[in-house]
């Protein structure tokens, strides 16, 4: 427990800061779930069945 609370026991240089900045690459590794496309390619089937359950 002890080194589970120590765990914010540590500072950051600048250098490690811009490092990590550096990881940055400004994408999401999720899907974006405003994109239509995105939403129809991983939904696709699924989005039909509700639009078909909806005309009928």
């Amino acid at each position: 427990m002890a080194e589970n609370i120590a765990v914010f026991d540590f500072e950051l240089t600048q250098e490690e800061m811009q490092s990590i900045a550096g990881l940055d690459r400004n994408e999401s590794q999720f899907f974006d779930h405003r994109d239509p496309k995105t939403i129809e390619q991983i939904f696709g089937s699924s989005l039909a069945a509700v639009k078909a359950d909806e005309e009928n």
